[in-house]
């Protein structure tokens, strides 16, 4: 199994976590830094195996629990069209405890509604 990102997906490094977004796209994605570490490892060949070691490294869990924590991260970015599994994809076994390597959905801007002017809303003058 291995994911990698999207090309159509500008990021940046923010706070020790990452911002994502689409050009084409009203939304945006928050990433904790463990899973920002995990997508900046995930953009060439072996970099899925690298972000396991990096999750291995950073929480201490288990090879088995580091590579699932990986796959549930990059499976859900890749529902949502910002990653690309390259093989078959495998099933996830839900896990109970703490969550790793979490983002927030961040909708951009609503539709129907006024863009302001340039001078803002201040009014004419």
């Amino acid at each position: 199994m291995s994911y990698i990102r999207s090309k159509e997906v500008v990021w940046e490094r923010i706070d020790g976590g990452a911002l994502l977004t689409r050009p084409s796209s009203d939304r945006a994605w928050r990433l904790d830094s463990l899973a920002a570490t995990v997508w900046s490892l995930c953009g060439g060949k072996g970099g899925f195996e690298r972000a396991v070691k990096a999750v291995l490294r950073a929480t201490g869990m288990d090879r088995a629990s580091a590579q699932a924590t990986c796959e549930r991260l990059c499976s859900q970015l890749a529902a949502r069209g910002l990653m690309q599994c390259a093989g078959t994809p495998v099933a996830i076994a839900a896990r109970s405890g703490v969550d790793f390597a979490r983002f927030t959905e961040i909708r951009l801007h609503g539709k129907g509604g006024r863009r302001p002017t340039p001078r803002g809303n201040s009014g004419p003058g």
